[in-house]
């Protein structure tokens, strides 16, 4: 989640969008880590932990906009895990710093197998592109954001059905 200075206009309505992906992925026991990014990078949910009822986090929004360190993170909970469907989800409204690392980091984790989906706030997307995401979209707000998701975990399962 870009948690940088542009972000805080939007950040409750962000927050409430990462809970709710968080609290979905639970109910169907995936292992989802939710983690913000501005300038650093911060676990706003932790793998294990549950996200509870009607409780989402409110975390501030402030510095730039680097995911470098948390697609770092991303690429090495990827690697080590044996799930056989791996997605990331970002959700951001900007331009990013180091834009060519942070692509290629990102092309790095889609040719190992994961599902890159970007989520832009506020014409992302449209106005500073797919950021070598899979799938990249503008939403302009949460429920918008989960009927994506639905739709892309309803395409993962319908593929490894068709593989078993």
């Amino acid at each position: 989640i870009d948690r940088s200075e542009s972000m805080t206009h939007i950040m409750g309505q962000v927050m409430q969008a990462a809970w709710a992906l968080k609290r979905s992925l639970d109910v169907v026991e995936s292992s989802t880590t939710v983690v913000g990014f501005n300038t650093y990078s911060e676990v706003i949910f932790e793998t294990k932990e549950n996200a509870k009822i009607n409780a989402y986090r409110n975390i501030n929004a402030s510095g730039g906009t680097d995911p470098g360190n948390v697609l770092q993170i991303a690429k090495r909970i990827f690697a080590t895990s044996t799930k056989p469907s791996k997605v990331l989800f970002m959700l951001t409204d900007g331009q990013w710093e180091k834009i060519d690392e942070n692509e290629q980091l990102i092309s790095d984790i889609s040719q190992s197998g994961v599902v890159t989906t970007l989520f832009g706030f506020s014409g992302a997307v449209s106005y500073y592109g797919n950021h070598k995401f899979a799938v990249a979209q503008d939403v302009d707000g949460p429920a918008e954001m989960l009927t994506i998701i639905g739709k892309t975990i309803a395409n993962i399962l319908s593929k490894q059905r068709l593989a078993n």
